[in-house]
């Protein structure tokens, strides 16, 4: 079985000829560094991420992979056209395995930002005649994603 190694330390040509190599099926086991992960289109059946801290020279300490790093690791584990299925291994601190199981079991809620834009959207209601008097506007906004949020989360 073939192992290859990539990091952001190789040429182009290097990271090719091992990108190359694993997707013909000669490099069975790539290991990637973190900061790969959002420049690799490689997929795979089988990831796993060692864990989900990095060390940080600047602060010199561990911090946690900002959640969408992993979230961008864990989508390299699937071959649409050829598995069903990706897996992912996910290798954590005891402390943070609840938070990940949850991160990955659970959907993320997902927010209006209406709020922010809020007179740009009325004022071009206006424009095209949607909106007219209070009421429209009233009944405008109560078929929002925002005012449907709005009671959810307010």
């Amino acid at each position: 079985y073939g192992v290859g190694f990539l990091h952001e330390g190789f040429s182009q040509t290097e990271r090719a000829v091992i990108e190359r190599l694993f997707e013909a099926g000669a490099i069975q086991v790539l290991v990637a560094t973190e900061q790969l992960c959002w420049g690799m289109t490689m997929l795979a059946h089988l990831c796993v991420i060692m864990d989900t801290k990095k060390f940080d020279g600047r602060e010199n300490r561990y911090v946690d992979y900002p959640i969408h790093d992993v979230l961008q690791m864990m989508g390299r584990a699937s071959r649409p056209g050829i598995d069903q299925s990706g897996m992912v291994v996910l290798l954590t601190q005891n402390s943070k395995k609840e938070y990940y199981k949850k991160f990955i079991y659970e959907p993320l809620p997902v927010e209006s930002h209406l709020d922010q834009r809020m007179a740009d959207h009325m004022n071009a209601e206006i424009v095209m005649k949607t909106i007219e008097n209070k009421q429209d506007a009233v009944d405008w906004l109560t078929w929002t994603f925002y005012y449907r949020r709005l009671s959810q989360n307010p």
